[in-house]
């Protein structure tokens, strides 16, 4: 894969959820591939328990994986909001080039909790580790994408979709589904976005420059 033409600030400055995509790369699918394995092989993980997985969705299986996901939800929104919302919306993921799954093993931080979680407070804790972890693994696969030229936005139709897609793509029993992060050739911008001052929304202690 050749090496990015951007700074990592860059790419993050670049990074936005667009809507308007088709079903075209700018990239091969090996370079796709290529972006999701480095995200498993270096994004950071609870102690280590590396138990974020993921499933690349492309070409016909990308249709059918919507076909799928639209099959589910639109018999739950009812004929006005699906025909004013969700079918423009659904079949703009269906038109797109290609989705990333994310997973995560269940029962992945047993040992950890076995080991550090003394309180049922520190239970939940350590199990909610497990969603920053795939939460690292879905920023950095979006920002490489976008910094590659493609348009990415990020979607959450689980639990509903969980057993047909699992069964539709022999999914491991295991693996339970977090996140489907859409991607495809923008063919529009992102929508504008407000910005709420950084100033609003940190605090720094012990600054000397």
């Amino acid at each position: 894969m050749a090496s990015d033409a951007r700074s990592f600030r860059e790419a993050a400055q670049a990074r936005r959820s667009i809507y308007k995509l088709e079903a075209k790369s700018p990239i091969p699918d090996s370079d796709i591939v290529e972006i999701v394995q480095e995200a498993l092989l270096y994004c950071p993980s609870t102690f280590n328990t590396q138990t974020t997985r993921a499933a690349v969705i492309l070409g016909e299986e990308h249709v059918k994986l919507w076909d799928i996901i639209i099959g589910i939800v639109q018999p739950s929104m009812g004929a006005d909001v699906w025909n004013g919302f969700g079918k423009p919306r659904f079949e703009g993921f269906r038109g797109a080039y290609g989705t990333v799954l994310f997973f995560e093993v269940k029962g992945g931080v047993e040992k950890v909790i076995s080991s550090y979680g003394k309180t049922e407070v520190d239970k939940v804790k350590i199990q909610a580790w497990q969603d920053v972890t795939n939460g690292m693994h879905q920023y950095y696969i979006w920002t490489q994408l976008s910094n590659k030229g493609l348009g990415c936005n990020l979607q959450h139709c689980n639990p509903h979709i969980d057993d047909a897609v699992a069964k539709a793509f022999d999914i491991p029993a295991e693996w339970e589904l977090k996140a489907q992060l859409v991607f495809g050739t923008p063919t529009g911008p992102p929508k504008d976005k407000e910005m709420i001052p950084p100033a609003e929304r940190m605090k720094i202690f012990g600054a000397r420059n």
